[in-house]
């Protein structure tokens, strides 16, 4: 168990060319969850960026980071309103056929493994001052087998079923939620699961695992991305 404090972060969001940062009380900057995995996945992601062709990595990139942003919002909306899209919601997904079929999965795997009779967290904001980072959970709750669960929504090009290793940074990223939520309430959860719309797999696909699988290569990783980088590059950067 990792020792220490958490706190609910600020919404001071600064965006620097080394990745995600957000601004505490203190004036200190903590990376976010996603940047430090970033991090460590960044010679993987170099070499593929090195084989499809820089400018068509940054597209399929954008691209990606568009319509993960998106279905997260349409998530989001669904989850505050009891299941329920806003009138702005459905029109977004009517001028797109390729989202709305992508959300439509995010939907049937969400109902398929997530209980709404117990109570659930939605886009909470935490900030751990043990792990010095800082991140958004998707959601936390109950599973529809009675297990507490961090779950994450997560969207793939793929056609095929994912490899385990491919998902163990996204692991490592409910792993640092897990970690932050118990410094704030006091509750460890140790079951983790993403939610996965997969455009070339018809039926939902769901990918689990336990917090204790993935602690200590996520502590290492933030050890290690702290000794690199220090800080975000104040003389590059811009604000949300």
């Amino acid at each position: 168990m990792v020792g220490g404090r958490a706190k609910r972060m600020t919404e001071n969001v600064i965006q620097s060319n080394n990745g995600r940062w957000y601004r505490q009380e203190d004036g200190k900057y903590y990376p976010s969850v996603t940047t430090v995995i970033g991090w460590g996945k960044r010679h993987a992601l170099a070499e593929w960026a090195d084989r499809v062709g820089i400018e068509e990595a940054e597209r399929i990139k954008a691209k990606a980071a568009r319509r993960g942003t998106t279905i997260h919002e349409l998530m989001e909306d669904l989850l505050a309103n009891d299941g329920v899209l806003s009138e702005r919601s459905k029109a977004v997904l009517m001028k797109d056929r390729g989202l709305k079929i992508c959300f439509n999965k995010m939907k049937e795997v969400t109902l398929q493994n997530v209980s709404f009779k117990d109570e659930f967290i939605s886009e909470r904001a935490y900030a751990s001052h043990e792990l010095r980072i800082a991140g958004r959970c998707d959601l936390i709750g109950t599973s529809t087998n009675g297990r507490r669960t961090i779950f994450d929504f997560k969207t793939s090009r793929g056609s095929t079923p994912r490899e385990h290793a491919w998902n163990i940074g996204y692991f490592q990223q409910l792993t640092a939620y897990s970690i932050m939520h118990e410094e704030l309430t006091g509750e460890k959860i140790d079951d983790l699961m993403l939610l996965f719309a997969i455009d070339g797999i018809q039926v939902p696909v769901s990918y689990t695992s336990k917090r204790e699988h993935h602690e200590q290569s996520l502590i290492e990783l933030v050890r290690l991305f702290h000794q690199e980088i220090p800080g975000p590059d104040m003389n590059n950067l811009k604000m949300d």
